[in-house]
């Protein structure tokens, strides 16, 4: 399940907490959990928005399909030592 995480968060598309719970088959609140413990093990970092706009998300094209205006406002992102991970994983 860490591994498909990772993968997920990996992608180039953008998804909320619940898109990914979803996409795994776990509730939200156990992503959550998850995402803590990969950033405990340095997988997984908390990054700033990275969109500008953040506070005028109504008036966003991007808004719909967009993580920040759809969740906490917390984006994250896999290390190098999370990339590391997944490739040893899919072997």
């Amino acid at each position: 399940m860490i591994g498909q995480v990772l993968e997920i968060m990996m992608s180039e598309q953008l998804m909320t907490t619940q898109d990914i719970a979803r996409e795994v088959g776990i509730q939200p609140e156990t992503l959550s959990d998850v995402i803590e413990l990969l950033v405990r093990r340095g997988l997984v970092e908390e990054v700033g928005p990275s969109c500008e706009m953040n506070e005028h998300c109504g008036s966003c094209p991007s808004a719909s399909s967009c993580s920040m205006s759809q969740s906490s406002g917390k984006q994250w992102r896999v290390t190098k030592r999370g990339e590391m991970f997944v490739r040893k994983t899919r072997k």
